[in-house]
């Protein structure tokens, strides 16, 4: 069976987008702003990085947008390979989506809380910055779930189309199964988080994800297997 260069030549670069806006939006905006202090240094971290703040919100509404449009641009791909699982890869993201937006609006109801209320001792603005911080947490710690969920069905369906080399399928397959351990056991272990545990487990994810974007940005893609594809 022969495909379009285009769709996973599109698909690794929206995969690439998807890494470097989320690395921005949930790993560098957050070790300046709020990883690792308490909410009074937080508050002030974040006063200092105001813009950066604000910048990474909307970023990060960039990024859940380019996460949508990504499992649709793999499905043109994958599909043949397996319908139902093809569509369990768009389905578990889209129900990401309105949680992700919903953890945003509590990053912007933080801007609001610091332009809004000036009059508010600092203990209590840290406390309400504090809060919603949690619930921003809260809302990205459920939305990981099916972060973790839509890589299971595209390590198969990339598999059976060989359309990354398996090394990629299976760190992809782990990753997926690294989200749901990243969001399970920290409610039976609060130290996992920061734990070199939990530096390993999420190391599948990152590899796997970043690798299989640049193989489907970077590799040829004139032909895939070409052997009578799978229906389930």
């Amino acid at each position: 069976m022969t495909f379009r260069i285009s769709d996973p030549r599109l698909a690794g670069l929206v995969y690439l987008l998807l890494v470097l806006t989320g690395i921005f939006n949930l790993v560098y905006v957050p070790s300046l702003t709020v990883v690792g202090r308490e909410p009074l240094e937080a508050l002030e971290a974040i006063r200092s990085h105001q813009i950066l703040f604000a910048a990474g919100a909307c970023v990060g509404l960039l990024s859940y947008v380019l996460y949508l449009c990504l499992p649709v641009i793999l499905y043109r791909v994958l599909q043949p390979y397996g319908a139902t699982l093809a569509r369990l890869m768009v389905l578990f993201t889209a129900v990401s989506i309105p949680i992700s937006f919903m953890a945003i609006t509590e990053k912007l109801a933080i801007l609001d809380i610091l332009s809004a209320t000036p009059v508010l001792s600092p203990d209590l603005l840290a406390q309400s910055v504090s809060e919603q911080l949690d619930r921003y947490r809260a809302l990205i710690g459920l939305s990981s779930i099916f972060w973790g969920l839509w890589l299971i069905p595209l390590a198969i369906l990339a598999g059976r189309a060989r359309l990354v080399p398996w090394p990629l399928t299976i760190l992809l397959g782990l990753g997926g199964l690294a989200y749901l351990i990243e969001f399970v056991v920290p409610i039976f272990w609060s130290g996992f988080s920061g734990s070199l545990i939990a530096t390993i487990v999420g190391a599948p994810s990152s590899l796997g994800e970043l690798g299989t974007c640049l193989w489907l940005l970077l590799a040829p893609h004139t032909r895939f297997r070409t052997e009578q594809p799978a229906t389930v």
